[in-house]
C-alpha cells in the first residue's frame, strides 16, 4: 500500500508541478506576445497620433 499512495502523491505533485509551469508559460508568452504589439501601436491611444501620416 505504501509504493502506491506515494506514486499516487508524487505523480499527482508533477501534475501540479506542471499545471503551475503552464500557467506561468502561457503567463510570460501573453506579457511578451502583449508587449510588441503596444509598441507597434504606440504604446497607448494617447500616443495614437505619432505613427499617423497627418
Amino acid at each position: 500500500m505504501l509504493p502506491a499512495t506515494t506514486d499516487l502523491a508524487n505523480s499527482g505533485a508533477a501534475i501540479a508541478a506542471e499545471m503551475v509551469g503552464i500557467g506561468l508559460a502561457t503567463l510570460i508568452f501573453l506579457v511578451l506576445g502583449a508587449q510588441p504589439q503596444a509598441a507597434r501601436s504606440g504604446a497607448g491611444p494617447h500616443r495614437s497620433v505619432a505613427w499617423r501620416p497627418t
